[in-house]
């Protein structure tokens, strides 16, 4: 009876695995990712690709920029794919991307000129769909 239990749960998780791969679920974006390509064509307006700056006052404290607030949100979420990338069991088909800070800055802001109403961290992830061997499925 157990091994028929067994059996049973097996086939229904080969069965059940698949099926919950292919549904598209919905990701939880925080800070600056979350916001619109249009806020982030306005914080980097004027700005040259890649030279979002920091300025330290005299009192020792570093205040950023809101562009660079932006690049550096751009920079965690791509360091999160690499380490994703290299503890995925896929590793073989999933390349971890790396791109200089203008090049960097310079694709996404031309993405969002293209799409202002999509988020910055759908901008990003096209990126990384781009450089890493992404088939455009959303779950590379």
């Amino acid at each position: 009876m157990a091994i028929r239990t067994l059996a049973a749960a097996t086939l229904a998780a080969m069965i059940t695995i698949p099926l919950a791969s292919a549904v598209a679920q919905q990701v939880i974006i925080e800070g600056d990712g979350s916001n619109a390509c249009a806020d982030f064509l306005n914080a980097t307006k004027g700005v040259p690709w890649g030279q979002a700056r920091a300025m330290t006052l005299r009192d020792g404290r570093t205040y950023w920029s809101e562009a660079a607030q932006y690049l550096n949100w751009i920079d965690g979420y791509i360091s999160g794919f690499n380490v994703f990338a290299v503890h995925d069991p896929r590793r073989g088909t999933i390349h971890q991307v790396t791109i200089e800070q203008p090049a960097l800055d310079a694709w996404v802001r031309n993405y969002c000129e293209a799409h202002r109403t999509s988020s910055v961290a759908e901008a990003v992830w096209s990126l990384i769909k781009s450089q890493a061997g992404g088939n455009g499925n959303g779950g590379l």
